[in-house]
């Protein structure tokens, strides 16, 4: 069977794998912590993959292509990141479509991470069986992706179903990193969070002002034990996520949206609030029967997605 070579690109680290229709055969990371550019560390991507390889016992042969998830927006029919990515800086002038060819032989397929996280909960997921699904990841900030009868949805300029998170929700609200005002994002997300708790009185005397770089995982763990502040942050960041939920069924139609990300670590406590706001809040015939689900595969769903991808071409 057809083996495909399948990478993450994260801010932090590179996941890196060797997939057999929907099966992960051997995979790596590349902490890159320090790294500015994608250019040096292609070489590193090579010698892992190659390693893979042997490991795993899989032929050059047997390779049927490279898929490359990014965070930033993807020209997917030409193979090119059209937006500048904050961390490789270099990534839009690589031609990873030659490199790809000159290591392997093989083609490359590139796709924003969003919308690979949610083929990969589409085909290997919590999406099987559905064909109108949304998928929001909440991590740094608010990812989302969107699938109609069976199509990813990606627009004239590539950004249709990605821009969940720079929604507005607050007409006088601050002006988000992406120059919009009053965003999803800039109402409630990790990259945000600091600046929400200043805010509000309450911050001096809270045990949260401990933390340098406070966490929702932080604020969940004080508001359980009756920390004022945290709770009314976590509620009120529970409820911009629901109503930015709204919005998306309202935009899309879908039959499921499914959350991930490091934010929903706490979804036992957040998925039934967030099924009650779409069951009151969203216009019939989907109120009701649009349900909120936990990502199957977390962490590996873009690598999942993008397998899928490479071997049905695109």
């Amino acid at each position: 069977m057809s083996v495909s070579i399948v990478l993450d690109i994260g801010g932090t680290s590179i996941k890196l794998a060797l997939a057999r229709s929907g099966d992960l055969i051997a995979h790596d990371k590349i902490e890159v912590a320090d790294s500015r550019l994608l250019e040096p560390l292609l070489h590193v991507i090579s010698e892992r993959v190659d390693r893979m390889m042997s490991v795993a016992h899989v032929d050059l042969t047997e390779l049927v292509g490279i898929g490359f998830a990014f965070p930033c927006i993807i020209d997917h029919h030409r193979g090119k990141i059209l937006s500048d990515y904050v961390k490789y800086t270099d990534a839009q002038a690589l031609d990873l479509q030659t490199w790809a060819q000159q290591e392997w032989s093989i083609s490359a397929i590139l796709e924003n991470d969003a919308r690979a996280a949610l083929v990969g909960e589409w085909q290997y997921g919590r999406g099987r069986g559905s064909d109108n699904l949304v998928q929001m990841t909440f991590g740094t900030g608010i990812g989302t992706a969107v699938l109609i009868d069976g199509q990813v949805l990606r627009g004239k300029h590539y950004l249709a179903g990605n821009l969940g998170g720079h929604v507005t929700l607050d007409l006088n609200g601050d002006v988000c990193n992406c120059g919009n005002i009053g965003c999803v994002e800039a109402v409630a997300s990790t990259w945000a969070l600091l600046q929400m708790l200043k805010r509000h009185v309450g911050y001096t005397d809270s045990p949260i002002r401990q933390e340098k770089y406070p966490s929702y995982r932080d604020v969940f763990s004080l508001a359980a034990q009756g920390d004022e502040l945290s709770i009314k942050v976590r509620d009120e960041s529970v409820k911009a996520w629901g109503l930015a939920m709204v919005n998306m069924v309202h935009s899309f139609d879908p039959e499921k949206i499914v959350v991930s990300g490091g934010v929903m670590r706490s979804s036992a406590e957040m998925i039934p609030t967030f099924q009650a706001m779409l069951d009151r809040h969203t216009w019939a015939p989907s109120r009701g029967n649009v349900e909120v689900v936990l990502a199957e595969n977390g962490e590996t769903a873009a690598l999942l997605g993008m397998d899928y991808l490479v071997q049905n071409k695109g």
